[in-house]
């Protein structure tokens, strides 16, 4: 259990952790309840346990503060009023995307969505295409974490990505894809006019499909599945 303690506090999620010792467990069955979590949930405790330990302070701002300095240049900025907004990234990656536009912007697909909601908070995400290489990865550069998603929000974000990114504001033959939300049209429209936004298939065939789904079609609609199908896109 000593051990079990010690690895909860890393990264490796408690499912993981629970399989691996019931899978891998060679002691006597009367040595069980010594040597074996109960169940998943205690996993948890103890990952929560060592957590809560490990915490600069009780105070979650405060830590995110003292992160901000340890961690130099990661955290570009912090807002917390009247909401909270986190934009962060690492230099390195930033660097790599104002060089690829500056040397090769041929090919180019830049890419900006909202993708996760972590509890209270949104996290959105900026992408480029690392177009060196032979198989073009997709690089995550610059990162928010915020609480609400009004085109000021993503307005603050932008103003930031055209900073450490002068080449945007350089090049005008790049096209960046948007999930077609208005605050983000709105905020990338108003402080680089001169991308040119594309929208995100995916985005439009489930709107199409919500839309004709409320206007009485059937929910396996022929026409939309025919589009899917034309673009490779699972139904």
């Amino acid at each position: 259990m000593t051990s079990l303690k010690e690895q909860s506090a890393g990264l490796t999620p408690s499912n993981v952790l629970y399989k691996k010792a019931i899978s891998s467990c060679t002691c006597p069955p009367e040595q069980t309840p010594t040597n074996l979590p109960r169940n998943m949930k205690q996993l948890r405790n103890m990952r929560f346990a060592a957590q809560h330990k490990s915490r600069i302070s009780s105070d979650a701002l405060y830590n995110l503060h003292e992160i901000a300095y340890d961690l130099n240049g990661f955290i570009r900025s912090i807002h917390t009023y009247p909401d909270l907004e986190v934009v962060f990234g690492m230099e390195e990656i930033i660097q790599e995307l104002d060089t690829t536009l500056a040397l090769n912007s041929k090919g180019q697909l830049l890419s900006y969505d909202t993708t996760f909601q972590l509890g209270d908070f949104y996290l959105s995400a900026f992408l480029f295409c690392h177009t060196f290489f032979t198989n073009v990865p997709i690089l995550p550069a610059l990162f928010m974490i915020h609480e609400r998603k009004f085109t000021d929000t993503h307005v603050t974000f932008v103003r930031i990505l055209k900073k450490l990114v002068p080449q945007l504001t350089k090049n005008s033959q790049v096209s960046i894809v948007l999930d077609r939300e208005r605050a983000i049209t709105n905020a990338f429209q108003k402080e680089l006019p001169s991308l040119f936004p594309v929208y995100c298939w995916n985005h439009i065939l489930r709107d199409v499909r919500r839309w004709l789904s409320s206007h009485g079609a059937p929910w396996r609609i022929p026409a939309v599945t025919r589009v899917q199908e034309s673009f490779h896109f699972s139904k």
